[in-house]
């Protein structure tokens, strides 16, 4: 499917820019919502039969078409947000009847200078690994006169199949019901016990209240993106019988299933903490702690520090280079940039390319001024602390590792295991004296 949005606005500049044509700023306030006919010719009944008769592939093209009736939401690209209806076209499954397509929308001006964005939208399947593949191809015209292209595909499994695999999911999921019954039982009798305040006074128990309600967040979102696809299925189904060709928007579903993996993410990122209660009986791991408590003041000194010089240096970047490099288009895409310098990812020739004069300079001082100075003084500010740590381990920490622990659980079993079994012995020898 082929949809994009065709922009109408007065533009104030336009006394400057004659005799050139003067194109404003994209906002949904001007989104054009009309029908037209072929050229994009307001709509009249004369117009309408024409380009009914005279454009079989791109009569529907020059209609709108609602959000609501393609389950289309909001998308973003690189320089707008674009709301989820449009003018559309519908790829055929024929070659040839696409071709003709596509030379309909050259020879109709259908992509003109009010158009904003051209969305190429569609989903693939593959049976063998039960798995969609939902592409999304997006193309922006800018009121410079220039383009930007930008693809996003994304890959999710609406359902589980009936494999050994997909068994093994149904098993976890409802293990993971089961789990998130029990453990709300328990915090509610824990609760009616110690209190409301006393129970949320313990972090831990602050830990473990959200990461159950987390989990019924995640099974909601689980049921709804079940009902969804169940819903888009059927609809894929009637497809199959009827000639005319449909698009089915699995985009909504892509949404769900992304909103699942990020709850079920922060959930397991939860129960990773809840290891740390039990490393706490780790002596190695207590030092860890005690070396960043130990310095916690002069890291937050040296932290402002460090995002002021790397603030100015993403600001700078961008002004540098955001007009011809996709790396520093933006602040956030310039922060990204220069945090992968630490992990040794530099291309300095794309940046030479892009200013010859001033790309040394920022370079050099980019990596004296952060990549050596001010890493160097954070490696000092641990070095510092560790030591300090180390001067008073022994008086501050005297805590047994969970080492200690297990082994002495192990002699224990063992020790009574063999305890008994001298006591039979024994109880056997008397036995053959008497």
């Amino acid at each position: 499917m082929i949809f994009f949005f065709h922009f109408v606005a007065p533009c104030p500049f336009k006394k400057i820019t004659w005799p050139y044509p003067c194109i404003y700023e994209y906002g949904d306030k001007f989104a054009d919502t009309a029908e037209h006919c072929s050229k994009w010719k307001p709509y009249d009944l004369f117009c309408s039969k024409e380009t009914n008769l005279g454009n079989t592939f791109t009569a529907d093209g020059w209609k709108y078409t609602d959000a609501e009736k393609i389950w289309g939401l909001p998308k973003s690209g690189e320089y707008g947000t674009y709301e989820g209806g449009g003018y559309i076209l519908y790829f055929t499954k024929s070659s040839e009847l696409g071709q003709q397509l596509i030379n309909d929308i050259v020879r109709n001006n259908w992509i003109d200078r009010n158009t904003r964005a051209v969305f190429l939208e569609f989903t693939l399947y593959n049976a063998n690994s039960n798995l969609f593949i939902h592409a999304i191809y997006l193309t922006e015209f800018l009121v410079t006169g220039g383009l930007t292209t930008w693809i996003e595909t994304q890959a999710f499994r609406p359902f589980v199949n009936s494999e050994n695999l997909g068994s093994f999911y149904v098993i976890c999921y409802l293990i993971f019901l089961i789990y998130i019954v029990v453990a709300t039982v328990k915090i509610v009798s824990k609760m009616k016990k110690m209190g409301c305040l006393s129970f949320m006074g313990q972090p831990w128990n602050i830990v473990h209240l959200l990461k159950i309600f987390l989990g019924y967040i995640c099974v909601v979102v689980y049921i709804l993106r079940v009902i969804f696809t169940n819903k888009v299925m059927e609809l894929f189904q009637r497809s199959k019988f009827t000639l005319k060709d449909t698009f089915i928007n699995f985009n909504h579903i892509v949404i769900w299933d992304n909103i699942f993996n990020g709850v079920l993410a922060v959930i397991v990122f939860l129960s990773t903490l809840q290891i740390l209660k039990i490393l706490g009986y780790n002596k190695r791991f207590t030092q860890i702690i005690s070396v960043v408590a130990n310095a916690g003041t002069d890291l937050g000194g040296f932290g402002f520090i460090f995002l002021l010089i790397y603030v100015m240096f993403s600001i700078f970047g961008t002004l540098l280079f955001g007009v011809k490099l996709s790396e520093y288009r933006d602040f956030f895409h310039t922060c990204g940039t220069l945090a992968n310098s630490f992990i040794g990812k530099n291309n300095v020739r794309s940046m030479l390319l892009a200013a010859p004069t001033f790309a040394e300079f920022f370079y050099f001082l980019y990596m004296f001024c952060v990549i050596m100075t001010l890493v160097t003084i954070f490696a000092a500010i641990l070095n510092n602390s560790i030591s300090n740590v180390k001067a008073t381990l022994d008086d501050e920490y005297n805590k047994i590792g969970i080492k200690y622990y297990v082994t002495r659980i192990l002699k224990d079993v063992f020790g009574i295991v063999f305890r008994n079994k001298e006591r039979k012995e024994s109880v056997s020898a008397k036995g053959t004296r008497l």
